[in-house]
């Protein structure tokens, strides 16, 4: 359910606005009250935003809401609902909807449901898209890292850069608090899945905020400065992944509605749990489901983003697997909201016995029922003691836990038996321990290669295995003998220096603050690529006095060579002669170094000038 909109706040709250001619009337003018009520509504219809039926739905809601919290009850205005049996303002008689009016919006809903339906998009690389977001939580880029944690939490641009708060709960779940758009619930934090490691997206996080300070931001300034930038990264990054409904909409908006939930229901949602349900949750709808206004709870509206996309196969067809992570995966386990339905169904039911404790014959129909929580182990009691030890030292507080990590190290153990197998007989070992000594042993007795390995290291700092792959690289690149090739080019190297002394010769005599640029670049020199940056650092410098704030740009070695390619060393060298300089221009025009984190590149603003600058 949307917020209310600004122009029917002004139709309730202005002067002169819907409340105020409502306020002094009572049962009395009933009439009256009828016509104001009718009135609004056909305001609302002659909108041209209203062009479906439905649409009339949340205007409806909101002015209903404000008259419940803005005029009070009493004698003169109140009557009594034979419905709810309860006593109303009078205006909430007639600001509704009649029953055919109600017929047609529902009508409309299902059609707008049903083709939605029909509309759906699938998601064929569901693990294509959790490795990109991998791979985005880990770059340097402030936008990268917001696309990332969104499509591992599912929150909003704004959540993401400033009201969430987010705090570790499981290896794949985190505490989320400060979710927008529920200004009538004050919201408990709640569990939330992701998608990759917790910690990775809480690091990211971490970096993200590091990066990019929003907290002295409103949400709305928040929204219109990054908010596009966003948009436009996930459309860039997804759209191989994930087809758009249509042309005219964006992905971002969907992975906080429908994507991240359809990803989480089939990583994490346990089968018995109905996914609407899941993903309600996740998404901070839970609380619609405990509502008891029913005003309140989640319409059909509220559902239909959740349908937009589904889980495919890859071949045009539907996958509605649920929870494959789950007892497969080292470190999910279920939500806690939902932890009952899944200790249901991996528990299974036991039917009932006599008192002799033999199974009963059958006869009718069988009644299940939940055996009593117990240990799941049936073992010795000093096997259970270094059960209990085992668990206490992996800090765990389930045995299902440690016993899933148990047949995982036994998985491994036998994959490093087999690989082991074959070597055993060679190196007369009996057991893969064994085995494997055997093989450390060999390893360390290679005293030869160790020793020239060791020389080489300690007065080149290289070693055996690096010259060796070097020499075969120049093998694969056609010189036979690597040798003679390294050789050539060391007396290559001398022919450059040699070149470079006769450069130095040949302008030792030029001034290079009077050469145009154009010139200035094709002379390799020391001295004339000092030129450059100092004509660069000036042409910044003068742009940014004539700039608007926000087309100003910090002065560093990045930005130099993103403008034009100079050596490192000598633009830090500059920099550092002139850096009181520089600091002072910075300063006076209050210019920071998160002016760089422009859309636009320095090279579509800025343009060296082919004159020498004084």
């Amino acid at each position: 359910m949307g917020e209310m909109t600004r122009w029917q706040h002004e139709c309730l709250f202005a002067a002169g606005g819907l409340l105020d001619r409502l306020r002094p009337l009572g049962v009395t003018e009933e009439r009256e009250i009828e016509r104001l009520c009718q009135e609004e509504i056909a305001a609302w219809r002659a909108r041209p935003t209203m062009v479906v039926e439905s649409s009339l739905q949340e205007p409806l809601r909101h002015a209903r809401n404000a008259i419940r919290e803005h005029l009070p009850l009493t004698g003169a205005n109140r009557w009594k609902n034979p419905k709810t049996k309860k006593y109303e303002h009078i205006a909430l008689k007639y600001l509704n909807f009649s029953l055919e009016e109600w017929q047609r919006i529902n009508t409309d809903s299902e059609e707008r449901f049903a083709q939605r339906i029909r509309s759906q998009q699938r998601i064929d690389d569901p693990d294509a898209v959790v490795c990109l977001s991998e791979d985005l939580l880990r770059r340097p880029e402030w936008y990268n890292l917001a696309l990332g944690v969104t499509i591992n939490t599912g929150r909003r641009s704004t959540e993401v850069l400033k009201t969430g708060v987010f705090s570790p709960k499981t290896a794949y779940t985190l505490w989320f608090k400060g979710q927008l758009k529920t200004k009538e619930y004050d919201l408990e934090a709640y569990e939330i899945p992701t998608l990759v490691p917790a910690d990775l997206v809480l690091a990211a996080i971490a970096r993200l905020r590091q990066l990019l300070d929003c907290s002295q931001m409103s949400n709305d300034a928040v929204s219109q400065r990054f908010g596009p930038v966003m948009r436009q990264m996930a459309d860039q990054h997804l759209r191989d992944l994930i087809p758009k409904k249509d042309e005219g909409q964006n992905l971002y908006t969907h992975l906080s509605r429908s994507i991240y939930g359809r990803l989480c229901v089939l990583y994490h949602c346990p089968p018995a749990v109905f996914d609407l349900q899941y993903m309600a949750h996740i998404l901070g709808h839970y609380w619609y489901f405990r509502e008891q206004d029913e005003k309140k709870r989640a319409n059909l509206d509220s559902t239909l983003h959740y349908m937009d996309y589904v889980i495919g196969d890859g071949h045009g067809n539907l996958d509605g697997r649920r929870g494959i992570w789950l007892g497969t995966k080292p470190g999910v386990e279920v939500l806690d909201a939902f932890r009952k339905e899944w200790e249901e169904m991996t528990q299974p039911p036991v039917i009932r016995t006599g008192h002799s404790g033999k199974k009963k014959e059958p006869m009718g129909e069988q009644h299940p029922v939940r055996p009593k929580k117990r240990s799941i182990l049936n073992c010795l009691p000093q096997q259970k003691t270094l059960f209990d030890a085992e668990m206490e030292r992996r800090s765990l507080a389930h045995q299902h836990e440690l016993v899933g990590a148990l047949l995982n190290e036994a998985a491994w153990y036998r994959q490093m038996d087999a690989e082991l197998s074959p070597l055993s007989e060679a190196l007369q070992a009996s057991t893969p321990l064994g085995t494997l000594r055997s093989l450390i042993a060999v390893y360390q007795g290679e005293k030869q290669d160790v020793a020239v390995s060791t020389h080489l290291q300690q007065r080149w700092g290289v070693s055996l295995d690096q010259i060796d792959a070097l020499f075969e690289k120049a093998v694969e690149d056609g010189y036979k003998e690597p040798l003679k090739y390294f050789e050539g080019t060391l007396e290559k190297r001398e022919s450059y220096k040699a070149g470079a002394q006769k450069r130095a010769q040949k302008y030792q005599q030029t001034d290079f603050t009077l050469l145009p640029y154009s010139q200035l670049e094709h002379i390799r020199m020391p001295e004339a690529a000092q030129e450059r940056v100092r004509r660069i650092v000036l042409t910044i410098m003068r742009h940014n006095e004539r700039a608007q704030p926000r087309d100003r740009w910090y002065i560093n070695a990045g930005l130099i060579y993103q403008l034009k390619t100079i050596r490192h060393e000598l633009i830090n060298a500059y920099l550092k002669e002139h850096e009181e300089e520089i600091k002072n221009h910075h300063r006076q025009l209050g210019i920071e170094p998160r002016y760089n984190r422009k859309m636009e590149s320095i090279r579509e603003m800025i343009t060296i000038p082919e004159e020498p600058l004084p």
